[in-house]
C-alpha cells in the first residue's frame, strides 16, 4: 500500500455532495460529479463518497418526479395525498 493514497486528502466537494443528499438532491448529483471528475484528476479520496452522492440524489430525484406525477394523474381532490404528504 502507497503512503501517498493513505496520506492524499478528501475532496470537499464529495463531502458537500453527500450533504446535499439530505438537502437538495439535484445538488447532490451535480456536486458527485464535479467531485468524481475531479478525483479522477487529482487523485484525492472521496470516489465512494461522490458515487453516493451521484446515487442517492438521483434516486430522490426520481422518487420526486413519481410524486409529482402521482399527484397529477390521481389528483389532489382523491384525499390521498393528504396522508402522504
Amino acid at each position: 500500500m502507497s503512503t501517498a493514497t493513505s496520506t492524499a486528502k478528501l475532496n470537499t466537494m464529495s463531502i458537500l455532495g453527500f450533504v446535499f443528499v439530505f438537502i437538495a438532491s439535484p445538488l447532490a448529483v451535480i456536486f458527485g460529479a464535479i467531485a468524481l471528475s475531479q478525483i479522477t484528476r487529482t487523485g484525492e479520496r472521496g470516489r465512494a463518497l461522490a458515487l453516493w452522492a451521484i446515487a442517492l440524489g438521483a434516486l430522490k430525484l426520481v422518487f420526486g418526479f413519481v410524486r409529482v406525477i402521482l399527484a397529477v394523474t390521481i389528483g389532489w381532490d382523491a384525499g390521498f395525498f393528504t396522508y402522504v404528504w
